[in-house]
């Protein structure tokens, strides 16, 4: 993901999965920018990194903190 452009996929490594997704995103222009983020999902763990992207998983983030219940689902249940 250092240098992005790869295709949208789903990898499994054991336990963890890897997701590239392709974004779609209006700048301030009203121009479509293509943009990336890699998804590693762990037993209890979520990792995000986003390329050329300004969507953020912030919300997710503070849903995690205001319902840690959930958590104990695991990290998919987010």
């Amino acid at each position: 993901m250092q240098k992005g452009h790869q295709m949208p996929k789903i990898e499994e490594y054991g336990q963890t999965l890897f997701v590239v997704l392709h974004l779609l995103e209006l700048d301030a222009d009203e121009t479509i920018q293509l943009g990336e983020v890699g998804i590693f999902v762990g037993p209890n763990d979520v990792l995000s990194i986003r390329n050329r992207s300004q969507i953020n998983f912030l919300n997710v983030r503070e849903r995690c903190e205001q319902e840690p219940h959930l958590l104990v689902h695991g990290a998919d249940s987010a």
